[in-house]
């Protein structure tokens, strides 16, 4: 699924399955996520300022250039992050730390 530049400003979701979904340059700002599984996706450059999350999954999520001024982030699970430019994974971070 290719939802790259797509804005979701203020935007609600709720148990959205966005695995593997291209999500780069998505400007999630403001957004509200419940439950939602991100894993594989490529959200490189994404703008989650001031977003919120909660119960979401970002394993194996390309996070390369993300803002994240502002989030809130409660009741998650750590998971390995891609912080590779490229997102090939040769570089992989914990999310939570």
């Amino acid at each position: 699924m290719n939802l790259s530049k797509t804005s979701f400003r203020r935007s609600v979701f709720n148990g959205a399955r966005l695995r593997e979904a291209k999500l780069t340059e998505a400007v999630l700002a403001s957004a509200t996520c419940i439950g939602i599984n991100f894993k594989l996706a490529d959200m490189r450059y994404a703008d989650f300022s001031n977003a919120k999350f909660s119960k979401v999954n970002f394993e194996g999520t390309k996070m390369y250039g993300t803002k994240w001024e502002g989030t809130e982030i409660t009741d998650i699970m750590d998971a390995m992050v891609d912080i590779s430019v490229d997102g090939d994974g040769s570089e992989m971070a914990s999310f939570l730390e």
